[in-house]
C-alpha cells in the first residue's frame, strides 16, 4: 500500500513515530504543502496514492 502525507504544518514527534512504523510495512510519501508548489506532480501523487493523509 502507498500512503501519501500531505503536511499543512512542521511534523511533530507524533507524526514522526507514525510515519517510522508506517515505513516498515507500506511505501510512505511526505509532501509539504508549506514549499511544494507543484500543484501537477501533487496532483498526480494524490491519484497514485492508495491512502491520502493531511497532517
Amino acid at each position: 500500500m502507498t500512503i501519501l502525507y500531505l503536511l499543512t504544518r512542521k511534523p511533530d514527534p507524533t507524526f514522526l513515530a507514525i510515519l517510522s512504523e508506517q515505513k516498515k510495512l507500506h511505501k510512505v510519501e511526505t509532501i509539504d504543502l508549506g514549499t511544494n508548489r507543484e500543484y501537477d506532480k501533487i496532483v498526480d501523487s494524490i491519484v497514485a496514492a492508495d491512502k491520502v493523509i493531511s497532517w
